[in-house]
C-alpha cells in the first residue's frame, strides 16, 4: 500500500544520503529524506485513522443491530402479554371448576353415607 511505498522511498533516500559525496549534495539529500519521513508519518497516521474509522463504523452497525434486536424482543414480549394473560385466566377458571367438582364429589359421597 501507500505506507509500504513511502517506507521504500525513505530507504532509497537514506542510501542516497550515505552515498552522497559533497556536503552540499548530502544536505540536499537529507532534506529530501526528512521530507519523505514526514510523508511516511502522515501516511501511517492516515492509515491508522482509516482503521479507527472502520472500527467505529463496525461498532455503529453492531450497536444498530443490538438496538433492533432489543426492539424486536420488546415487541415480542408486548405481543405475547395478552396471550399469557388469557392463558392464566383460563387456568384460573379451570382451577375453580376443578375445585367445584371436588367439592360436589365430597358432598355426594357424604350424602351417600
Amino acid at each position: 500500500g501507500r505506507v509500504e511505498k513511502a517506507e521504500d522511498q525513505v530507504k532509497e533516500l537514506q542510501q542516497a544520503c550515505d552515498a552522497a559525496t559533497s556536503a552540499e549534495e548530502r544536505a540536499a539529500k537529507e532534506a529530501a529524506l526528512a521530507k519523505q519521513r514526514l510523508a511516511l508519518a502522515a501516511e501511517k497516521q492516515a492509515a491508522t485513522a482509516a482503521q479507527r474509522d472502520g472500527a467505529m463504523q463496525k461498532i455503529r452497525v453492531l450497536q444498530m443491530r443490538l438496538d433492533q434486536a432489543q426492539a424486536a424482543s420488546g415487541h415480542a414480549r408486548t405481543n405475547a402479554a395478552p396471550s399469557l394473560h388469557a392463558l392464566s385466566a383460563l387456568q384460573a377458571r379451570h382451577q375453580q371448576e376443578l375445585q367445584h367438582l371436588q367439592e360436589h364429589r365430597v358432598a355426594d359421597r357424604e350424602a351417600a353415607l
